[in-house]
């Protein structure tokens, strides 16, 4: 399992994961930020919107749990070794901003016409 040092901060509605994190425990992070901020979502009747960066993981997929997170607008997966996107990415419904760069994507899935808001993608140095 390849992990070097753990950077994750915590701001309201937003979560960065960064350096080397391995793909257990980034999931794992990820699944305890999206029941954190779906109780409290719940609790004062809010919907907030979300920040997201997973960068410099070396993650070769996209961890399950953040396609549960589905009120993400903005979202940050660069510099890994990811080769594709899951067909679910398309449930992420309110994308806005979707930055893929610095992966090894050689395409992208169909699903990705469900994202009606995304009006920013980014995927720079891909193999696309």
């Amino acid at each position: 399992m390849h992990k070097i040092k753990n950077a994750i901060h915590y701001r309201p509605h937003s979560l960065s994961i960064t350096e080397n994190e391995s793909y257990e425990n980034a999931n794992n992070v990820i699944h305890q930020f999206a029941l954190k901020q779906a109780t409290e979502d719940a609790s004062n009747g809010s919907n907030n919107h979300t920040d997201f960066t997973l960068s410099y993981t070396q993650l070769l997929k996209i961890p399950n749990d953040l396609y549960c997170i589905t009120w993400i607008e903005r979202l940050h997966i660069n510099h890994h070794r990811i080769s594709a996107l899951p067909d679910q990415i398309g449930d992420l419904k309110n994308l806005q901003i979707l930055n893929l760069d610095h992966n090894r994507l050689s395409s992208l899935p169909p699903a990705m016409r469900k994202l009606i808001f995304l009006r920013t993608i980014s995927i720079e140095d891909n193999r696309l």
